[in-house]
């Protein structure tokens, strides 16, 4: 009977053993995934960078070459700020307000981004 258990406990000593170097390998292997992982996406993060930089550069440059008012301007910052709030849904009178410019003002600005936002709503509403 204790030679069982003898055999019983080295058995189970040299398993244990045998499963943290499995469990050590396995880490090493994971570890190197996680590094392949992540220098795929530094190289596609820096690749993003490079193409944005450069459609910002062409922006620019045509932006000069047309004469409209450049990157860094207040009125393009304001129009910016402008389009984006209107698209996220906001009204008129609340973009006029926190740009602190007429609604009508506001209206002829964003009248060439009018993609029938409003019509749909007033044919809706007629019936």
């Amino acid at each position: 009977m204790q030679m069982a258990l003898v055999i019983l406990f080295a058995v189970s000593a040299v398993l244990f053993i045998a499963s943290f170097i499995k469990m050590k390998k396995q880490s090493r292997d994971d570890q190197k995934q996680i590094d392949t992982y992540y220098a795929v996406m530094l190289d596609e993060t820096n690749q993003l960078k490079e193409q944005i930089r450069k459609l910002e550069m062409d922006e620019e440059i045509t932006a000069q070459e047309a004469g409209v008012m450049g990157l860094n301007s207040e009125a393009r910052s304001t129009m910016r700020k402008m389009l984006d709030l209107y698209k996220r849904g906001y009204s008129i009178k609340s973009i006029a307000a926190q740009t602190k410019l007429a609604e009508q003002e506001v209206e002829e600005i964003l009248a060439p981004y009018d993609s029938g936002r409003n019509r749909g709503r007033k044919l809706a509403n007629d019936a």
